[in-house]
């Protein structure tokens, strides 16, 4: 997650536990970057014009937004596409079957897609095979899954849950209905904690409210620091090469700011209030 994306995230749980600005949306829009794509409809490129959709032409995207990769942040995630047939499939269905994810950036959706491997299965349709073309579906012929996208094990990660399977006689059942039934579970293998700086809880900001000097101070060098304003834009930024600084704030409007700190190891973002 980036500093930026992350910063905001926080700067929203934190304005909404203080009752600032908790209700309304700002007369000032921001362009959210998205990527080509999306469907065309009787040869109309409409693109992503909606957060969720399955196009209707040959070789449009069928696409959802959700927070895949547990960062807090809404993902533009394609889980198929049309083919020339008129079947919504997931890309490579035969093999090494995927979907397309454009990650949120904090200020659009990466241009670039992330491969997001996914597993054999999913539904049948007349003998085609779709794979998981969609979030959550009940596939057509027999041997086809019903699955779902939830985090099933409470990590904050979203898996993918194979519910059950068409059998013989047309029905969808659990696995193994008559003794000891199941659900097939596709866990996320995350590996992003490994990167990802932790949060520091040594940081210390001061005074707070401020109306001139901000001392900021850690346990280690502080890289990084930015102060947000209450609509995300950048109101001081500084590069630290010391475990500590001093912001002058004197110039700044008076209102709520977001103070984000972060090296390579640690992360830390404060609510501060200029007066």
């Amino acid at each position: 997650m980036t500093t930026r994306s992350r910063s905001l995230a926080s700067f929203a749980l934190l304005l909404l536990a203080d009752g600032v600005f908790a209700q309304g949306f700002p007369n000032t829009p921001v362009q959210w970057g998205l990527p080509s794509g999306g469907e065309v409809y009787d040869g109309v490129n409409m693109g992503f014009w909606s957060t969720a959709r399955f196009g209707n032409d040959d070789g449009s995207d069928g696409w959802t937004t959700m927070d895949i990769n547990g960062d807090a942040l809404p993902d533009l995630v394609i889980t198929s596409q049309r083919n020339a047939n008129g079947y919504m499939t997931e890309f490579s269905p035969a093999n090494n079957s995927y979907w397309k994810v454009h990650l949120n950036t904090g200020s659009g959706f990466s241009a670039t897609a992330t491969t997001w491997s996914v597993p054999p299965g999913g539904e049948v349709y007349d003998g085609v095979n779709m794979g998981f073309w969609s979030t959550g579906d009940f596939g057509n012929d027999t041997g086809s899954d019903g699955w779902s996208v939830l985090d099933m094990n409470g990590d904050g990660f979203l898996d993918l849950v194979v519910m059950s399977q068409r059998n013989a006689n047309g029905y969808m059942v659990e696995f193994s209905p008559a003794n000891n039934s199941y659900w097939k579970v596709h866990l996320q293998e995350n590996t992003s904690a490994v990167d990802e700086p932790r949060p520091d809880s040594r940081l210390q900001v001061y005074p707070n409210p401020v109306s001139t000097s901000l001392h900021v101070m850690g346990s280690e060098i502080l890289g990084e620091v930015v102060l947000y304003d209450a609509i995300g834009r950048t109101a001081l930024s500084m590069n630290a090469t010391s475990d500590r600084l001093v912001m002058d704030v004197s110039s700044l409007p008076r209102g709520v700011y977001l103070l984000s700190v972060r090296n390579k190891t640690t992360w830390r973002s404060e609510r501060v209030v200029v007066e």
